[in-house]
């Protein structure tokens, strides 16, 4: 049985945004926590897919990366106004934005911007969009 790649890039936001609460050391032991305790019918098809894995893998390495960026492309903005919801978007989009995931830069904008919409107030959208542009050009300056 398949899943739609919405339903996998929620999953990888949802075990993001838990690693924020979790005392779990390491982002394996997050993912197998995240997967016992999952009891939903797509459950195992999720912990076997290639998008799954590598994004919250790739997500959870690039984490100090990415709030180095967000601390440079945030003018304003210290992290503890950020959402935790907001940080485990943004950290989910800058991994997709990253060369690694394939995955164009318009599309993981708007994936994020949609995440947003549906987890956090509205109003964020907007920050989020405007975050994961600056930090869209950062890294592509990094590349150079």
């Amino acid at each position: 049985m398949s899943v739609s790649r919405r339903k996998e890039r929620e999953t990888v936001f949802e075990m993001l945004f838990a690693m924020e609460f979790s005392p779990a050391p390491t982002p394996q032991e997050e993912y197998e926590i995240y997967f016992e305790n999952s009891d939903g019918k797509d459950a195992e098809t999720l912990k076997s897919s290639d998008y799954v894995r590598d994004t919250f893998f790739g997500a959870a390495a690039l984490s100090e990366k990415t709030e180095e960026l967000l601390n440079e492309c945030a003018i304003g903005w210290k992290r503890d106004r950020i959402s935790k919801v907001s940080l485990a978007i943004i950290k989910l989009a800058a991994y997709e934005l990253s060369p690694e995931s394939g995955i164009s830069e318009n599309i993981a904008i708007n994936e994020a911007v949609e995440l947003s919409k549906k987890y956090d107030d509205e109003k964020v959208s907007a920050f989020v969009n405007a975050v994961l542009g600056k930090i869209a050009k950062a890294m592509k300056a990094d590349d150079e």
